[in-house]
C-alpha cells in the first residue's frame, strides 16, 4: 500500500529528488523524451525557471510523506 498521497508546493530539496527520477535508467527507457542535458546543474536551472513563472502551478507528489514525483500545469489561460 502506498499510503496517503498528497500534493504540495515544490520545495528546493525536492529538485535533487526529481533529478534522481530523471536520471534513473529504467525511467529513462520508459520516457517519451528526455532533456539533452541531464546534469543536476541544468535540471536545477530548469526548475528555477519553472518556479519563477507565476503562470505555472507546480506541485510535488508525496506518498506517506515521501517525494514520489511532480506535476505542473502551464499554458494559456482562459
Amino acid at each position: 500500500m502506498i499510503g496517503n498521497i498528497a500534493l504540495r508546493p515544490v520545495e528546493g530539496p525536492d529538485i535533487p529528488i526529481f533529478h534522481g527520477h530523471l536520471t534513473d535508467p529504467v525511467a529513462a527507457l520508459m520516457a517519451a523524451f528526455t532533456p539533452p542535458d541531464t546534469s543536476l546543474e541544468a535540471h536545477t536551472a530548469h526548475w528555477e525557471r519553472i518556479l519563477r513563472d507565476e503562470s505555472v502551478i507546480a506541485r510535488t507528489i508525496t506518498a506517506a510523506g515521501e517525494v514520489i514525483g511532480h506535476v505542473a500545469c502551464f499554458g494559456p489561460t482562459g
